[in-house]
């Protein structure tokens, strides 16, 4: 730790796997037909309008829900445990652009914000952006495939390249998540 895009590709998932034969043949097309290719091998993408099934948007629409007396007042999120890298989606779109204007064809980058976080961590981090009362109840249920213990991203080579670094931090990013979802319930 932190992953390294040298790193071997050893998918846990189905998911995972599309991500990683994806990966493969962007650099297969690269090799053999000479296409400009870039691999961005983006971590776990977190901000507004992000879709209810992200575990992290479905929490904030919980809370939303609960806070306007819409839902019953208990959460119920998933595996807590695993620590993920983190990286707002304004600020991952700025790193795309870089890439695509400064990288080497046929190179992987990865997109994280070299920061993990635990399910915990973020929980705790949106329960003090409300006033709500509420019952925590893990459901094991919404972990559907085996999760490693941590994904965190190396980003030096990213950085070394664009001099890019992440501007929004998780807690701004968490923020507007939820004012998201408060708007829209």
């Amino acid at each position: 730790m932190p992953i390294k895009e040298t790193a071997s590709l050893r998918p846990l998932s189905p998911f995972g796997v599309s991500q990683a034969a994806q990966d493969l043949l962007g650099f297969q097309y690269y090799k053999t037909y000479g296409l400009k290719i870039i691999r961005a091998r983006v971590f776990s993408v977190l901000g507004p309008r992000q879709p209810v099934y992200y575990p992290l948007s479905s929490l904030a629409r919980q809370i939303a829900e609960i806070e306007k007396k819409k839902g019953n007042p208990v959460l119920r999120p998933g595996n807590l445990e695993s620590k993920k890298d983190y990286t707002d989606v304004r600020d991952l779109v700025r790193a795309l652009w870089l890439i695509s204007e400064k990288s080497e064809p046929g190179e992987a980058y990865n997109l994280g914000s070299g920061q993990a976080w635990s399910g915990h961590e973020m929980l705790k981090l949106m329960l003090g952006m409300t006033r709500a009362k509420m019952v925590i109840e893990t459901d094991e249920t919404k972990t559907v495939f085996p999760e490693p213990p941590i994904l965190l991203a190396d980003i030096s080579r990213l950085s070394r390249l664009t001099g890019w670094k992440p501007q929004i931090h998780l807690k701004q990013s968490l923020l507007d998540l939820l004012n998201y979802w408060r708007e829209k319930v």
